[in-house]
């Protein structure tokens, strides 16, 4: 008798197998997302829809704050970068962040 982390192992070399004979069916990302979520793979259980509001959500107050870091710019070229800086750091890294929603 196998342990099961080998049995699942072996299972799981199996499907790749029958995938590249191509017996199985090309799921697309959304069937991809939601069989991985159902089955607890991810870290988090956002649905599909959950993701594309997340994703959504950051990257429109990423690009609202490179905006608002672009009126600052007056302010760094009187010699106080703070606020520009600020802004548009968070602005980047809100909006690199929002592919996380994507990835899960």
């Amino acid at each position: 008798h196998l342990p099961s982390e080998l049995s699942e192992g072996m299972d799981s070399a199996g499907e790749a197998f029958q995938s590249l004979l191509g017996n199985n069916r090309e799921l697309s990302l959304r069937e991809q997302i939601e069989e991985a979520t159902a089955a607890g793979e991810g870290c988090c259980s956002l649905t599909y829809e959950e993701r594309v509001i997340g994703f959504a959500g950051c990257v429109l107050g990423g690009l609202f704050l490179n905006c608002f870091s672009l009126i600052r710019l007056g302010e760094l070229l009187l010699g106080n970068p703070t606020p520009f800086a600020v802004c548009f750091t968070l602005g980047n890294l809100l909006s690199l962040g929002s592919m996380c929603f994507l990835v899960g």
